[in-house]
């Protein structure tokens, strides 16, 4: 039996638009810093970044940690990989 996740679909971004990945390697951050600092779960974070759906507030919350670190600001129009939980278009 195949378990079946409501996401949304990757939207196609430039190729050289950041993955989260990329993103947290620029912020020189690991997953429980970032999960720390946004106030989640590490596991949140490692799903994020493989492209597993999170819930949108956890997302948001992953981006501004980034944003602030980086000093520029990183949202979900501008970091390729990030699926959501219960967004449907």
């Amino acid at each position: 039996m195949i378990h079946e996740q409501p996401t949304s679909p990757m939207g196609v971004l430039p190729q050289n638009t950041p993955t989260v990945k990329q993103v947290r390697e620029h912020c020189r951050m690991s997953y429980s810093d970032v999960a720390r600092a946004a106030g989640v779960r590490p596991c949140v974070v490692y799903w994020m970044e493989q492209g597993i759906a999170t819930y949108p507030l956890d997302a948001i919350s992953i981006l501004t940690v980034f944003s602030y670190k980086a000093g520029q600001e990183y949202t979900l129009s501008n970091v390729r990989g990030i699926r959501l939980k219960g967004v449907y278009s």
